[in-house]
């Protein structure tokens, strides 16, 4: 008897390195959830450069915001690989912006972390980039 295919509508699959998945990890859902809706947001805006990685910068918006640099992997018709997230200081993220690498921010209203169902509408999925794999 043959199964039948699960729905993968809704779903989203995105490549990370694991020191990625680890550090993203260490941050609040909230947070975790808005980076990973900017990245999926703008993946087809990242420039790609073989062989080489690249970096961009983003910020969460919340009573604090949170603002954050990650390293990527963007070959040519290939979807991202994420490497590595780290947090950074206003300063660097202003030089990001005027350097014109920033990730397009989230349409959103309102920032309050007891909001963040609104915000994570999509379903992630999290896999390692094979090379991670033992």
């Amino acid at each position: 008897m043959a199964s039948k295919q699960k729905s993968t509508e809704g779903k989203v699959v995105m490549y990370f390195n694991q020191w990625f998945v680890d550090e993203l990890s260490t941050y609040s859902s909230f947070i975790m959830t808005d980076i990973l809706n900017q990245l999926f947001d703008n993946e087809k805006l990242l420039p790609e450069t073989n062989g080489y990685s690249q970096f961009v910068s983003g910020v969460v918006k919340q009573d604090k915001p949170f603002y954050f640099e990650i390293e990527y992997l963007k070959q040519q018709d290939e979807r991202p690989t994420y490497l590595d997230l780290v947090e950074i200081e206003l300063d660097e993220y202003l030089d990001a912006i005027n350097n014109k690498k920033t990730l397009k921010e989230n349409e959103r209203t309102t920032t309050k972390n007891t909001e963040i169902k609104s915000y994570n509408k999509y379903s992630f999925s999290i896999r390692l980039n094979e090379e991670d794999s033992v």
